[in-house]
């Protein structure tokens, strides 16, 4: 004779508690960069310098330097358009809730 001494069963609630936490954050992660930050409130350019450039499946990551010294990584095309080195303008929107984009141009 077995006595179930819910163990198991508390075990398992965990869990799915926790792959549910994981799922919602998953969601959450995924549909950010969709989410309607406002209109666009100013919106300029700016020069800065690549420092490098990091390949990845899907696009690249370009490690930008402004003239004040701020470092910034922007995602990019694959191929690298803009060598470490180069010279390049960055435009930088400004939204109504706050956030800043920067956007390599194209």
């Amino acid at each position: 004779m077995r006595i179930d001494t819910g163990r198991d069963s508390l075990l398992n609630t965990a869990l799915i508690g926790s792959l549910a936490i994981a799922g919602v954050v998953g969601l959450l992660a995924a549909v950010t960069p969709f989410i309607d930050h406002g209109s666009v409130v100013s919106s300029q350019t700016e020069p800065v310098t690549v420092i490098s450039v990091a390949s990845r499946k899907g696009g690249a990551s370009y490690f930008v330097r402004f003239d004040d010294g701020r470092t910034v990584v922007l995602r990019g095309p694959t191929l690298p358009l803009y060598p470490a080195g180069s010279s390049i303008t960055v435009t930088i929107d400004r939204y109504a809730d706050g956030t800043i984009r920067h956007t390599l141009p194209r």
